[in-house]
């Protein structure tokens, strides 16, 4: 067209250039030649999963790459042991209980296991994925998800025994030992070389007894039955009877069974990160007070019992009794306190034996008055024969659960303690008590009289409330095995069959 100008042709476009391999990210876990030392690390990782309660098989990917090396393969590889590790450290990381009560619908306590039975585990994040690659890329696969794990020893501790005793499974486990009979002269059963010497290696096994078989009931084998029995939560005596071979012939995968269960609820636990709180383990009966990171007291406990009765409308059994999965913060210590009875109990057992003994009542320093709302409510004075005790540690949950004393305290030798009505008795409250209000006083810059306070209790004049400045965290669990600090495993009994429940469960699937 005259007066305008002809446009230029379009030059060719520019071939894509790749950029240099400099610049493409390294693979993480494989090299043409096999795995990177990250990718070692992953696979042991992987391979130790079933430990910490995860399901985490080896990607059908990588088996495909590692047993031709491939070189079309080493991609999808790649991205299937990235995509695996990914979700193990989403799976791995604690996932704190945040409901203070665990109860069902019906309103009954239920399991801590329902915090992850059939629940799919947590989805990993795009974030996380990068999280992974990076530490492996870097080197610190192994410290980046050590670091995800919980942080509490008993964690660390049932892992590592789970692994005992997984090995200990794997060679064959222990045969049972024959049970004595109750008419065998225990004498004529000591005396037994062989029988001796079968006990002496089945004690062996788990770390009660070292040195090789003697054939000879000695100290060193008593020692060693007594600490066995104690750990077992059977009566800690230092001889060989049907009680104690029970305990011994419970099969190995059983034991194994159970510390991987123990295991997977360490990650369900409502702590999170508290360096001082009060800690009651059910099924052990024991309460552990901690403060700053150091165990200060540990205490016997008397439990919920875990009696069931057969509920018709329900169609199942139900515990009545039990002492719920929770988590709180004790706000108050009350010396001399006075006990006002639950309905059900009122209903159940006060009311019943003050009809049937007219004394009764007077006898145990009951009185009767009337609530706001009409109705009748028992109220047994603080002295010597009341039933919470000296001291009643309290905090505020809708289940009216908390920790006191009690004039019974031949039920704190028995190895099983689930005798309460739901409350956790203490042997030693006073000390409990006293010590928490020493240390709430001293936080912040004042002094407690601990001869004022005994004085109070002896006199017992008078009921006294004193309030927590720092409510001390609370936590009422459930774990069905601990390891001590020599390594030896303790296995509690499953006082609300919460273990059976769960370990029927997974087998179902």
């Amino acid at each position: 067209t005259p007066g305008r100008a002809t446009p230029a042709e379009p030059a060719p476009a520019a071939a894509a250039t790749p950029p240099p391999a400099q610049d493409l990210p390294a693979a993480a876990f494989t090299t043409p030649d096999g795995l990177t030392a990250s990718g070692e690390v992953a696979l042991r990782w992987l391979a130790d999963a079933h430990l910490h309660g995860v399901d985490a098989p080896l990607p059908e990917a990588v088996v495909a790459w590692r047993t031709d090396h491939d070189p079309a393969k080493r991609p999808a590889a790649e991205d299937a042991l990235t995509d695996a590790v990914t979700r193990l450290a989403a799976a791995l990381a604690p996932q704190p209980n945040t409901l203070p009560v665990l109860q069902d619908a019906d309103g009954y306590y239920s399991s801590p296991d329902t915090l992850w039975l059939g629940v799919a585990p947590p989805e990993p994040t795009a974030d996380l994925r990068d999280a992974v690659l990076d530490a492996a890329r870097a080197g610190t696969l192994d410290a980046f998800l050590s670091a995800r794990l919980p942080t509490e020893p008993q964690y660390t501790r049932l892992v590592a025994a789970a692994r005992r005793y997984e090995a200990l499974c794997g060679a064959g486990g222990w045969a049972p030992l024959p049970v004595p009979g109750a008419k065998t002269r225990r004498g004529s059963r000591w005396k037994d070389t062989a029988a001796v010497t079968a006990l002496q290696r089945r004690l062996a096994l788990e770390g009660y007894l070292s040195g090789d078989p003697t054939g000879v009931y000695d100290e060193p084998t008593a020692d060693a039955v007594e600490r066995f029995r104690a750990a077992r939560a059977v009566w800690a005596k230092r001889y060989f009877d049907a009680e104690a071979a029970e305990a011994l012939n419970v099969p190995c995968q059983d034991r194994l069974a159970t510390l991987l269960l123990n295991v997977r609820r360490w990650r369900h636990t409502a702590r999170v990160g508290e360096d001082t709180y009060v800690r009651v383990n059910l099924p052990e009966a024991i309460i552990r007070y901690v403060r700053a990171g150091e165990l200060r007291l540990v205490h016997r406990a008397v439990v919920g019992s875990g009696k069931t009765i057969f509920h018709r409308t329900l169609q199942r059994d139900i515990r009545r009794n039990a002492t719920p999965v929770m988590h709180d913060a004790i706000s108050n210590v009350v010396l001399n306190p006075e006990w006002k009875v639950p309905v059900r109990l009122a209903r159940e057992e006060i009311g019943p034996a003050i009809d049937s003994d007219p004394t009764y009542a007077e006898r145990h320093g009951f009185r009767i008055v009337t609530a706001a709302n009409g109705q009748k409510m028992y109220v047994q004075a603080h002295g010597p024969d009341n039933a919470l005790g000296q001291v009643k540690l309290t905090f505020p949950n809708s289940e009216a659960i908390y920790l006191h004393g009690t004039p019974k305290q031949g039920y704190f030798r028995y190895p099983r303690r689930d005798f309460s009505h739901g409350c956790v008795r203490v042997k030693g409250i006073v000390e409990l008590g006293l010590t928490l209000l020493q240390d709430d006083f001293e936080a912040r810059g004042e002094r407690l009289s601990e001869r004022l306070m005994k004085d109070a209790i002896e006199d017992n004049e008078k009921t006294i409330w004193y309030g927590l400045e720092q409510p001390v965290p609370i936590f009422i669990e459930y774990y069905t095995a601990s390891v001590d600090d020599d390594g030896l495993v303790h296995f509690h009994p499953d006082i609300y069959d919460y273990d059976a429940a769960t370990l029927k469960a997974l087998a179902g699937q």
